[in-house]
């Protein structure tokens, strides 16, 4: 195999230590266009690319990985039956306690040729340990069955591959977790209250709570942190998305959670709609909302389709009780 030369973006690698940020460090493969390989053309736990592209991302040592961002093209020449629906790649952490992501990706459904983007966020490098450099594979094919670890018809353009690791930095408090709504929840009660639990590490915490996403109202300023806790944001407006998040902290900084969501109950609105049902596009149903059939007919809105062959062309819609 050939051995890969790496450009290290080192302002990006240790970017984010400062105090209140997640780290990040990110790293672009530069040693060419990576071949693909014929034979490599599925995915069943075993199946492997001969010359698949090799990249190391270091990170600090000790250092908590939370997700890894890939990102790389691939293009399909003008060979006969090279198209860009042939296309097929697998990325896979190599490292202890890393793993291979469970599916093939596939090209896009265009029997011509041409350049793919393919972007993604995968978990497959959170069981690495201790930090450190951590060993990455691109494993890359073509079911055209033309060529065998080649670029000539199908290859991953050369300075496209990067992979970016978000991570803790080693002292630093875990991310809070388990919220409760749970993330997108929906239908939550006017007067309910917001919990979570803490991360490992946490001294106390500040909460962030508002209809902005991100929110950017702080309600909670360094309160003393437990196991868990509980926020109290009063009385809520009906058929209102929220978004919240928690800053957890200690005396080497502080780490933010992910931003969470959550709709609250229903209220009162206008109901009247038209629509002229002889040319009509199914629309989703809007929150709050629910489809019931109509008495008199057999056609009724599905998201899926409209069904009005022994009917009149009428739907019913009624607001959703709870």
């Amino acid at each position: 195999m050939k051995k890969v030369s790496l450009l290290l973006l080192f302002a990006l690698a240790f970017a984010g230590i400062s105090f209140g940020q997640l780290g990040t460090a990110s790293v672009t493969y530069t040693d060419g266009d990576i071949p693909t390989d014929k034979y490599f053309t599925s995915y069943w736990g075993t199946q492997s690319s001969m010359c698949p592209g090799l990249m190391t991302v270091s990170i600090p040592v000790d250092a908590l990985i939370l997700y890894t961002d890939v990102s790389y093209d691939m293009t399909s020449d003008e060979n006969p039956g090279s198209y860009m629906a042939r296309q097929r790649s697998h990325f896979r952490c190599v490292s202890p306690g890393g793993v291979n992501e469970a599916t093939m990706t596939n090209g896009p459904s265009v029997y011509v040729p041409g350049t793919q983007a393919y972007s993604r966020t995968v978990d497959i490098a959170n069981g690495v340990i201790g930090g450190g450099d951590i060993n990455f594979e691109l494993h890359a094919g073509s079911t055209n069955y033309r060529h065998y670890c080649s670029t000539d018809t199908t290859k991953v353009d050369n300075n496209t591959w990067t992979i970016t690791i978000t991570y803790i930095p080693a002292g630093f408090p875990m991310q809070a977790l388990n919220p409760t709504p749970a993330d997108d929840g929906i239908y939550v009660g006017l007067d309910d209250d917001l919990s979570w639990d803490f991360g490992a590490d946490t001294e106390s915490y500040d909460v962030y709570f508002g209809t902005d996403n991100p929110p950017t109202t702080k309600y909670v300023d360094n309160e003393v942190a437990g196991t868990s806790a509980t926020f109290d944001p009063g009385t809520m407006d009906e058929t209102q998305t929220y978004y919240w998040q928690i800053d957890s902290r200690n005396a080497n900084g502080y780490t933010s959670s992910p931003v969470w969501s959550f709709t609250t109950v229903c209220g009162s609105f206008l109901t009247p709609i038209s629509e002229d049902f002889e040319s009509v596009t199914i629309p989703e149903l809007p929150y709050c909302w629910t489809k019931i059939v109509n008495s008199t007919s057999t056609a009724y809105l599905e998201t899926n389709g409209y069904y009005g062959n022994f009917g009149p062309n009428c739907i019913t819609i009624s607001t959703l009780l709870k």
